[in-house]
């Protein structure tokens, strides 16, 4: 079996991946302190908000559907705030386990936009 990683799959990759996948194939012989301590910089802290700027919005909204756009629209409007039966309505769904599957992929693309490869946004 062979595994083949090309140069754009690699720089999707987290820091953290490349860095061992490095490591293990004898690439260089040890990066991981260096890199590992990157993200760290980029003063990402829990529980605070991450300033969404006019240019990273029309990134995290190309491609989106009008669900995830009204969904946005909802929290525009009621500064930042939204209940789950507001956002449960665009779809009407009723379920709250709907939001899911949006909640996790608005979250990985964002993260993705930022570079938060610690997770912490």
């Amino acid at each position: 079996m062979q595994l083949v990683i090309d140069q754009t799959d690699f720089v999707r990759l987290s820091t953290t991946a490349r860095s061992e996948l490095l490591r293990l194939l004898g690439g260089e012989a040890q990066p991981s302190a260096p890199a590992a301590s990157a993200p760290a910089k980029r003063n990402f802290r829990w529980r605070q908000p991450h300033d969404v700027t006019q240019a990273l919005l029309q990134k995290l909204l190309k491609g989106a559907d009008a669900a995830t756009r009204e969904r946005f629209a909802i929290f525009a409007r009621n500064n930042g705030r939204a209940s789950m039966k507001q956002l449960l309505a665009v779809t009407k769904d009723k379920d709250w386990h709907a939001l899911t599957p949006w909640e996790g992929s608005i979250t990985r693309r964002l993260r993705r936009l930022v570079g938060d490869d610690n997770r912490i946004v």
